[in-house]
């Protein structure tokens, strides 16, 4: 159910959901989006969990991952989602995400993980871009994560050219793992 609060700093209404136990509670595709747009951290995520078990429209939670106004955590969930169905149509803004280098580390981190999901070969420049450049560490690492998931000739040549820079700690980690699940086909 959603209800509204008003913050006593700055006077704006903000919606808020009360909360529910379970993911098996949710009624609808509707009461679970609206639990990943207005709730609690946990409760967002027990609507991921109910929504990838549906057939639900991918636009209303690209627009939740898009919304910097959003909280962090309801825009990770909105992602992981996306994630967890995989769905093509959903790239262009994820990758629009990752590209800006304004949003948080964490929100551009997902939602590369999630394009790696989608298998969609458009981010290899991108991915390739962001781990040959200054980028922070985890981002790198969730960029080499998926080009691993992504696969093919033309990831597995950026993750070879990359590993000729002789990158170090979690980088280095996630870029042998990754090379390996290549290699063995696990991705």
């Amino acid at each position: 159910m959603v209800t509204a609060t008003t913050s006593p700093t700055n006077g704006q209404t903000t919606p808020t959901m009360k909360p529910r136990a379970r993911h098996s509670t949710f009624d609808s595709i509707s009461a679970a989006l609206d639990a990943i747009r207005y709730g609690d951290p946990s409760l967002a995520f027990e609507a991921s969990k109910y929504l990838i078990n549906t057939r639900v429209r991918t636009d209303s939670l690209t627009a939740i991952a898009l919304d910097q106004k959003r909280d962090k955590t309801n825009r990770v969930a909105a992602i992981s989602t996306l994630a967890f169905l995989g769905r093509k149509n959903s790239v262009p803004a994820l990758i629009a995400i990752v590209a800006d280098k304004k949003e948080p580390m964490k929100i551009r981190g997902e939602a590369a993980e999630a394009v790696g999901y989608a298998r969609d070969k458009r981010p290899i420049p991108l991915f390739r871009k962001i781990i040959m450049s200054g980028e922070k560490p985890g981002l790198k690492a969730e960029c080499i994560f998926a080009l691993a998931r992504i696969g093919g000739s033309e990831s597995l040549a950026v993750l070879r050219e990359f590993e000729r820079t002789k990158p170090a700690g979690e980088v280095a980690a996630q870029l042998k793992e990754a090379l390996a699940d290549i290699k063995n086909g696990i991705m």
